[in-house]
């Protein structure tokens, strides 16, 4: 008998986490009455994305104290880059991971530059509309 391909740990992790912030996401949305407006998706995608992002870094923090297979490093950055960045912020300050590691700070900190950037450009652009 041949064995199954065993899937690679970031594209296993992105798929589950990218899944699992869908379902969620679609769950709040029944939650209340929300209107089908960007802005309300927007809303949910980003509870959805900080709170799995969070439950993350919790899981790789678990996982390192017991010497585990590890969440890699790409699938946090890519969750933080999807909009999870105070969720992994909250992650690495309440369980106290990642955040000696100089190389991830880097990563982080530009990603939060980024998605700050690009913020300011959205809100001068709505104030402009």
């Amino acid at each position: 008998m041949t064995q199954a391909p065993v899937p690679h740990p970031f594209r296993k992790h992105l798929w589950i986490a990218v899944t699992l912030t869908i379902l969620v996401t679609l769950l709040l949305a029944w939650l209340p009455s929300w209107p089908s407006r960007w802005m309300a998706w927007l809303l949910l995608w980003l509870v959805a994305i900080n709170l799995i992002t969070f439950l993350y870094f919790a899981y790789d923090k678990r996982q390192a104290a017991r010497q585990g297979r590890r969440v890699p490093e790409a699938v946090l950055h890519v969750l933080a880059l999807l909009g999870g960045t105070p969720g992994a912020w909250l992650g690495m300050r309440f369980f106290h991971h990642k955040t000696m590691k100089r190389r991830f700070q880097i990563v982080y900190w530009g990603i939060v530059v980024v998605q700050g950037v690009l913020f300011v450009v959205w809100l001068r652009w709505m104030w402009a509309s």
